[in-house]
């Protein structure tokens, strides 16, 4: 064990080489079960067997000095109280092991504030129902006073509490612009939880926030978003999580729970074959709006009560979209099937339709329409260039065909001409070889066809 002055003496060296951060900084350590914090060599926190009260003092000491690092050389920490991160303050836990001593919010972050390096450690003992992390809206957290949460091992013995927890309940509470990087948590109630629940006659938003890293594990709920519908305002929007993954337990319920609009979710959800009867893998509520999940998950576990919302998973090659849902991709032959109001099947080049009329080579459909609950298709394309139509209830019959370069028609009840009252009327002039017009020709006071044969109209017959 250093004397207590020559450990005062290593950090002035560390500060004045640069390997402590200097300007106002504190390096917290553990003598005994004491922690103590110093910055130049002078005792600003502690000693104190309160934990939390000498990280707590270090962090107002650097805020009053106008922010700065507090460092803590890895150890255990029991809090006994909530370790407030202060405005324009960095929070840097070595990887040190934080254990709350009753149901607290363990760390709480002011707007400026960054938090890194940290391991949530909570005891079964606990019955805990706070959070591990919160960041609550009345910071009035905007664009340019971000917070940074970063590198977080977030572990619960029982599947109660949140373990981050985006927080807004009173009028003008707004959280923007937070970034949660890199985290792993294990067996929550909630793994991130997002509530907007502002006053009916009040507004607050939690939106265009960005988690990245994360990773879910044993948890009832991975990201649950909640809102006041009733408030004059309550937003859960345009939040992105990019490399998210969520493993379900049997005690999961939901691995995504999405509100409000514009959220935008890259990841996986897998495992919901463990999870508790009933349990949802993505549930978009009545008022998810234009919401978007790209990545892996099961659709069998996704229910969609929004608008416009869309997926495009990987595990059974689904893909859903605003009012349609493609319900199968089978990869060898490409067919896609949408249900909703329309249908649509897009078919290797190769591959021959299934309402085909005939089953040669130019018939290959890789394009089929349909309108929902009808038995055949509306129109056909195929690779080379025929398209037929039909009524829904007869196969296609109505055909366009690419013969040598020139179109064909077939099966034509009756085309429609361009048509003039006086033959007198038809251009003279021009580039019209090969058109066919229909007018009346008011000497023979007949309707006639004619030809134009490349310097005049004929009449046909």
């Amino acid at each position: 064990m250093y004397p207590q002055r020559r450990i005062g003496r290593i950090i002035y060296q560390l500060e004045e080489l640069g390997i402590l951060e200097c300007g106002a900084s504190v390096i917290i350590y553990k003598r005994g079960n004491r922690l103590e914090g110093r910055s130049k060599a002078k005792r600003v926190a502690g000693p104190d067997t309160n934990h939390a009260k000498v990280i707590n003092d270090a962090l107002n000491y650097v805020y009053s000095k106008g922010g700065g690092v507090v460092k803590v050389v890895h150890t255990d920490i029991e809090a006994e109280e909530t370790i407030r991160v202060k405005n324009n303050v960095e929070l840097d836990l070595s990887w040190s092991k934080v254990t709350p001593k009753s149901d607290i919010d363990i760390f709480y972050l002011e707007e400026k504030s960054k938090l890194k390096n940290v391991r949530v450690y909570i005891p079964d003992t606990i019955t805990f129902t706070k959070s591990a992390i919160k960041i609550h809206g009345e910071q009035k957290i905007s664009s340019w006073d971000y917070v940074i949460a970063k590198n977080l091992v977030l572990e619960n013995e029982s599947p109660t509490g949140t373990a981050i927890h985006l927080l807004c309940e009173n009028d003008g509470d707004h959280i923007t612009n937070a970034i949660i990087d890199t985290v792993r948590i294990w067996k929550f109630e909630y793994g991130i939880k997002i509530s907007t629940l502002v006053p009916d006659d009040a507004q607050g938003w939690i939106n265009s926030n960005t988690f990245h890293n994360v990773r879910i594990m044993n948890s009832k709920y991975g990201v649950y978003m909640e809102r006041n519908l009733n408030a004059a305002s309550s937003g859960t929007n345009s939040n992105i999580f990019s490399n998210l993954i969520f493993l379900a337990y049997s005690n999961t319920l939901r691995g995504l729970r999405i509100t409000g609009s514009y959220n935008k979710i890259f990841g996986e959800i897998i495992d919901m074959q463990w999870a508790a009867s009933g349990a949802l893998a993505i549930e978009f509520t009545s008022d998810s709006k234009r919401n978007m999940f790209i990545g892996t998950v099961d659709t069998d576990y996704v229910q969609d009560n929004g608008t416009d919302n869309i997926i495009i998973a990987t595990v059974d090659n689904k893909l859903r979209m605003p009012n349609l849902d493609i319900d199968e991709i089978t990869s060898k032959t490409g067919i896609v099937k949408f249900t909703g109001l329309t249908k649509l099947i897009l078919d290797d080049f190769y591959a021959q339709g299934s309402y085909s009329s005939s089953k040669a080579t130019d018939t290959a459909w890789y394009l089929v329409s349909f309108i929902e609950g009808e038995s055949k298709p509306r129109v056909r394309i195929s690779p080379i260039g025929t398209i037929s139509f039909g009524d829904g209830v007869n196969a296609p019959n109505i055909v366009i065909k690419n013969t040598g370069g020139k179109a064909r028609i077939y099966n034509v009840e009756s085309i429609q001409l361009p048509l003039y009252t006086d033959c007198a009327d038809l251009p003279d002039s021009g580039n019209f070889t090969g058109d066919t017009r229909a007018c009346y020709d008011t000497g023979a006071a007949k309707w006639v066809i004619k030809v134009w044969d490349g310097s005049a109209w004929q009449t046909v017959g």
